[in-house]
């Protein structure tokens, strides 16, 4: 006979029809992941509702190789910009140990931005959203900068070398080619560009027709880099890969396409500039690139991110025989 057995329900289901119930019901707030990578937001509320402007609380975090990737909070720049004006709510410098509070109007398209904005040691990184509601947390990821290295040898040359010096006579084809590598940073966690890098090359066109990366991603336009009076002409290039501290170094090939006569001036030279490429701040949003050449001139800062690395005759070629 069954008619005294007690029916029963198993205690985890149990717990997770709960959860589900608090969650429809609203008492349970999960958080909601933002656009872009990295940044984690949580809204509550209606501010609308409620007739009051809005708190944003911005944390500020980098991930430390150190500490077993740990996401660290760090203190940087949090700039609050309304999206589409040049109207900044509020700029200041985050805590290391507690979220930024910051009202904002109720209603309007805002940009959560943090970094530091010439990149001197955290690239941007932020999130764009409506303040729709009574706070917004908002836990964003920022990288930090590191200078790279750039080094090169020949086949002669004993080793790696911050420059070589090549006689005249050999550059004996025209396509001479030069091994180059350029080292990652070498501080824990560092980078040389967030969203890549590219490679500039001045020579002179009295002595040069080309010179050019291989491997590269094409050539790209960078209007603050420019020629001198002895290296008159300039060629950037996108490159491969993401140098960051811990991964692989660039390794490639410049190749030197000589005139057809010899060299007309006693000593000439190749420099090599790298300019890292990253996100700038304009009128309230995130804009790639590696400065405002891409965007028209129309009032954002140029020479975006960290300095760029130069390196004055990286090839100095003489014209005494080698």
């Amino acid at each position: 006979m069954n008619a005294g057995r007690k029916s029963s329900m198993n205690p985890a289901l149990l717990i997770a029809l709960l959860l589900v119930i608090a969650v429809a019901a609203g008492w349970i707030k999960i958080p909601q992941m933002a656009a872009g990578a990295g940044v984690n937001q949580q809204i509550v509320g209606s501010c609308a509702d409620k007739g009051v402007n809005p708190i944003v609380y911005t944390t500020a975090y980098w991930v430390d190789p150190t500490q077993n990737n740990k996401q660290t909070q760090i203190a940087t720049t949090v700039t609050l910009a309304k999206q589409g004006t040049s109207q900044i709510y509020n700029q200041s410098t985050s805590s290391a140990t507690a979220s930024l509070a910051t009202a904002v109007p109720c209603g309007d398209k805002v940009g959560d931005i943090v970094g530091d904005g010439g990149g001197t040691t955290y690239y941007y990184n932020g999130v764009m959203f409506d303040a729709v509601g009574i706070s917004h947390s908002n836990t964003i990821e920022v990288k930090k900068s590191g200078a790279a290295t750039i080094q090169v040898h020949n086949d002669t040359a004993v080793g790696w070398a911050s420059t070589i010096l090549l006689g005249n006579n050999s550059i004996v084809t025209p396509d001479q080619s030069i091994a180059i590598r350029v080292m990652p940073p070498s501080g824990a966690g560092q980078y040389f560009g967030d969203l890549g890098w590219a490679m500039c090359l001045k020579y002179p066109a009295l002595n040069f027709t080309n010179v050019y990366p291989n491997p590269n991603n094409g050539l790209t336009s960078i209007a603050h880099v420019s020629g001198t009076t002895t290296r008159d002409t300039v060629r950037c290039y996108d490159m491969p890969g993401i140098l960051v501290s811990g991964g692989a170094p660039y390794y490639g090939t410049l190749y030197l396409q000589k005139v057809a006569s010899a060299f007309n001036n006693a000593t000439v030279g190749v420099d090599v500039q790298l300019v890292d490429k990253t996100s700038g701040l304009f009128n309230g949003v995130l804009y790639t690139g590696f400065d405002s050449s891409a965007s028209g001139g129309d009032g954002q800062a140029t020479d975006l991110g960290r300095a760029d690395v130069s390196t004055t005759n990286l090839m100095n070629i003489s014209s005494a025989p080698a």
